[in-house]
């Protein structure tokens, strides 16, 4: 049995920015804590490799989802990562190079501790090029960083949606059109930002209808509900004011989910949500997917414990497997 074999360990971001009331990591993380495990809580600055192992400088800390001061830290530690039972990658993007290498670092831990999601396919799989295995359910699009390129792509269809690969929260999408006065610039703009961006025709639909988000437990759909944006915007993102409802899928919408299961569960990607607009798939989040505080809200019930059921089946599975 491993010396810290009741530790899960959370590659997070800073605990005093994130919010109680709709964090999903909080919410797996107090589930994992009422089942006897001590949390763990560190970020991708103190990851480290020594002498070819694994360590992380963090806390422990006990969480109280109903007290304003949420959470209260018990202990300062630096962890051997290889001895701990679990780790969940749970911090937000930006995608970028210090992400990345977090996840370089974490398979080295393959043959001793799991870690959820799969840090290779976090690296593989970004969540705006993941999309592209789906080419029959995807709106039309271009990634580019060339120009004329992208004011070719926008003049077939008047407007278009600018986004950057690899941030989240609807940071820095723009809608625009041929005929703003700025058109060029605002291209420009983002290609000199970022470099490659994601140029998508945009669904009108959004304005009223908003998107669908859909939460997955290793491949298994679990729930899902609509994100309506705020008057003025198009942006859906709870972090930009977007609000939320009851919904249903459709057929179409349905296919695409099963297909989807299947591509997660093939991916060992054990939390997931991907969002749909007007029946096109626009992402598929496996960075750090949220919804489940929202799920609560809407439907009942505690969602996070499904997804804690299928982790710690997961687990047993892993370590049996290496027996």
């Amino acid at each position: 049995m491993k010396p810290m074999h009741k530790v899960i360990a959370f590659q997070i971001d800073p605990l005093e920015s994130l919010n109680i009331e709709t964090d999903s990591s909080l919410l797996l993380a107090i589930e994992m804590q009422n089942r006897g495990y001590e949390i763990f809580f560190y970020q991708v600055k103190d990851l480290y490799i020594e002498n070819n192992e694994v360590f992380a400088k963090g806390f422990f800390a006990h969480l109280e989802k109903d007290s304003k001061s949420y959470y209260s830290i018990t202990n300062h530690a630096v962890l051997n990562l290889a001895e701990v039972l679990l780790i969940m990658i749970r911090q937000d993007p930006p995608f970028d190079m210090n992400y990345i290498t977090s996840t370089y670092i974490l398979d080295k831990l393959g043959a001793h501790t799991p870690v959820f999601n799969n840090p290779s396919s976090i690296r593989n799989l970004p969540e705006k090029f993941s999309p592209l295995i789906f080419k029959n359910f995807l709106p039309e699009f271009i990634i580019s960083s060339d120009l004329h390129l992208i004011e070719h792509f926008i003049q077939r269809h008047n407007f278009a949606v600018l986004k950057p690969l690899y941030q989240h929260g609807g940071k820095n999408i723009v809608l625009t059109n041929v005929d703003e006065e700025n058109f060029q610039a605002t291209i420009k703009n983002h290609i000199e930002k970022f470099g490659h961006i994601v140029v998508q025709q945009f669904i009108p639909s959004v304005r009223n209808n908003g998107d669908k988000r859909v939460i997955f437990s290793a491949g298994k759909l679990i729930g899902f509900f609509q994100r309506l944006p705020k008057s003025g915007d198009f942006r859906s993102n709870a972090a930009l004011g977007g609000s939320f409802a009851k919904c249903e899928l459709t057929i179409k919408e349905q296919l695409l989910c099963k297909k989807i299961g299947k591509f997660l569960e093939k991916n060992s990607i054990i939390f997931a949500g991907i969002d749909i607009l007007g029946e096109k798939l626009i992402e598929i989040n496996i960075t750090s997917p949220t919804g489940l505080a929202i799920l609560n809200k809407l439907y009942g019930g505690l969602h996070e414990k499904l997804v804690v059921n299928t982790i710690e089946t997961k687990v047993n599975y892993w370590y049996k497997a290496k027996k």
